[in-house]
C-alpha cells in the first residue's frame, strides 16, 4: 500500500467520523501526493516534507502577525 493509499483510506475513516478539519487536512496531503504523482516525479516523502514546510512558515508567519 503506497503512501497516497493509505492517507485516502484516513480520510475516509476521518468522515466517518465526522471530524471535519482532519479530512481538510488530509485532503490537502492527497492533493499534494496526487500532483507528485501526475508529474513523474513519485516521491511521495519529498512531497509531505514540501508540504509540511509550507504549513510551519505559514503558522509562523500568522504568529508574526499577531493572527
Amino acid at each position: 500500500m503506497t503512501i497516497l493509499e493509505q492517507v485516502q483510506e484516513d480520510v475516509k475513516t476521518a468522515m466517518k467520523a465526522g471530524k471535519k478539519d482532519r479530512v481538510g487536512q488530509l485532503r490537502m496531503v492527497v492533493a499534494a501526493l496526487q500532483g507528485e504523482q501526475k508529474e513523474g516525479k513519485g516521491d511521495e516523502i519529498a512531497a509531505l516534507q514540501r508540504e509540511r514546510k509550507r504549513r510551519v512558515d505559514a503558522a509562523e508567519a500568522l504568529r508574526e502577525g499577531g493572527r
